[in-house]
């Protein structure tokens, strides 16, 4: 393994260098590690093989200052490196890890109207034998295989729509938690508190529930239009129990 790794910063015609310890750039961009730990030498070159160091007027003219640390520091933050094999790796798997998110997230089963569960995700994935590119956004990628994913996983982007009573009491506490996870579609306030007709995506659904819950102790009350209870992450599906339970009072209509 080489002893540092080269970031390169193109302005223009001059390209600028500084020298980084082996897989650190990653981390540091990723907010693992701190500057002081990446960097291998305190110098900006034109070009480190030749022994070339730019200019003050050089260092003007692309970064707006002569400051060597604020210049390494947006070297560092945008410039270009070679990702080693490991590092490259962990960024596939964790862009991998998204797109299965995002799937979860989004998208139910048709058959069933509920989310699948994660690892059946991650199964239709592998055998799929999916080229994954850790620099292009999980949702663009999911659209790019959808039409392939969906000959292993019954496949349909939709939404929960829900009913969502809220007892006077908890209305300004749990105000943050439904404009986090819902859109609001019908809102009427009634003697006992708020009624609102709401709309999620799957995957937000038992999340939102269990926020609910923290708040009220379970006092509120959802009711699911035409669909069971959401899956929950695990290969479990996610009950609806009674009032004070995850679900709140959960009645389905």
């Amino acid at each position: 393994m080489s002893e540092f790794t080269t970031v390169k910063y193109k302005d223009k015609k001059t390209t600028f260098e500084i020298l980084c310890k082996p897989s650190t750039v990653l981390k540091y961009r990723e907010g693992e590690i701190g500057i002081d730990k990446v960097l291998f030498a305190d110098t900006v070159f034109k070009n480190y093989s030749k022994g070339e160091k730019p200019l003050k007027s050089e260092l003007l003219d692309a970064f707006g200052t002569d400051n060597e640390s604020q210049v390494i520091k947006t070297i560092l933050d945008k410039g270009e490196y070679n990702l080693s094999t490991a590092e490259r790796k962990e960024k596939v798997e964790k862009k991998r890890k998204e797109m299965v998110s995002y799937i979860h997230k989004y998208y139910t089963d048709p058959r069933t109207k509920t989310t699948h569960p994660v690892t059946r995700i991650e199964s239709a994935l592998s055998e799929i034998k999916l080229n994954i590119d850790p620099d292009t956004p999980a949702e663009l990628q999911v659209n790019k295989i959808y039409s392939t994913l969906i000959e292993k996983l019954p496949l349909k982007k939709s939404e929960v729509e829900a009913t969502v009573t809220i007892k006077h009491a908890f209305l300004g506490q749990t105000n943050a938690v439904i404009q986090k996870f819902c859109k609001i579609q019908r809102d009427n306030y009634t003697n006992e508190g708020r009624e609102m007709l709401v709309t999620m995506v799957p995957g937000d659904y038992d999340v939102f529930t269990q926020e609910l819950h923290k708040i009220t102790k379970g006092d509120y009350e959802i009711n699911i239009t035409g669909a069971g209870a959401m899956m929950a992450s695990t290969d479990e599906p996610a009950t609806q129990k009674g009032k004070g339970g995850r679900g709140g009072k959960g009645k389905k209509k």
